[in-house]
């Protein structure tokens, strides 16, 4: 680590960091200023909702490892005004990009063109509570495998005629039972995107997930579970969504994280 954040820092521009206060980016924050003569510049959105806003811990590492650091308040307002044209820079749909365009916002306007994030440390080190759910996921797959088909067949029956998104995953998991850990990640069920996709669009969905997944999963099969979703989630989830979103909401503003 101490090593990849060196060679990060080479760099002609002003540089920083994206500080949550997390141990990933606490942690190249830290090394960071260990290899740097001036404050490290730091960046960190602060929410008004107290349910969300984790300021309080990049405050803590920000002060402690010395560096020059910006809280940008995010309100209501803030999002309203500036809202058409994050969504401008979307270009395709996503979940999780808006954070992403206003910290990038407040760094470029700092005067900052290169900043490092943390991103890639909860995927590799098994950071998300998500987790969790991967590995009940695969138990409750384990035991669906080595039940009688006969059982299955009743019990996959018996969830699709209850509603409510808890049963439609467990059906979703009688029916690939060894894909566990996609289903942790899948904002809709199967019958919920069944009712949204057009019919040519759905059959193509049906033939692409089935060659992707199976591919991921042969080439993880000998995986223990934790390092299995680790691998599932650094090829998929961060490559398509993190990456894409951070490379894409930067950029937005001439800056390259």
């Amino acid at each position: 680590m101490t090593e990849a954040v060196r060679i990060q820092l080479m760099a002609d521009v002003p540089l920083g960091l994206f500080l949550s206060g997390g141990v990933d980016s606490t942690a190249i924050a830290a090394l960071m200023q260990r290899s740097s003569d001036e404050p490290v510049k730091t960046f960190t959105l602060v929410f008004d909702e107290k349910a969300y806003d984790e300021s309080a811990y990049s405050r803590i590492a920000a002060h402690h490892i010395g560096t020059e650091h910006t809280e940008v308040l995010l309100h209501g307002e803030n999002v309203r005004r500036d809202l058409p044209k994050a969504l401008a820079a979307f270009d395709q749909p996503s979940v999780d990009r808006l954070n992403t365009y206003f910290v990038s916002k407040a760094a470029r306007e700092a005067g900052l063109t290169v900043a490092l994030s943390g991103l890639g440390g909860d995927e590799l080190f098994g950071g998300y509570n998500g987790y969790r759910k991967a590995l009940l996921m695969e138990r409750w797959g384990l035991r669906f495998r080595n039940m009688p088909r006969f059982l299955r067949r009743w019990l996959l029956t018996f969830f699709n005629h209850h509603s409510g998104e808890y049963l439609s995953r467990i059906a979703d998991l009688i029916q690939t039972r060894h894909r566990p850990y996609f289903l942790t990640r899948e904002l809709f069920t199967s019958q919920q995107v069944a009712d949204l996709l057009i019919p040519d669009v759905l059959t193509a969905s049906q033939n692409w997930q089935p060659f992707t997944f199976d591919k991921l999963t042969t080439e993880t099969k000998g995986y223990d579970p934790i390092n299995r979703a680790s691998a599932l989630e650094l090829q998929t989830y961060m490559v398509s969504t993190l990456l894409r979103d951070t490379d894409q909401m930067s950029m937005a503003h001439g800056l390259e994280v």
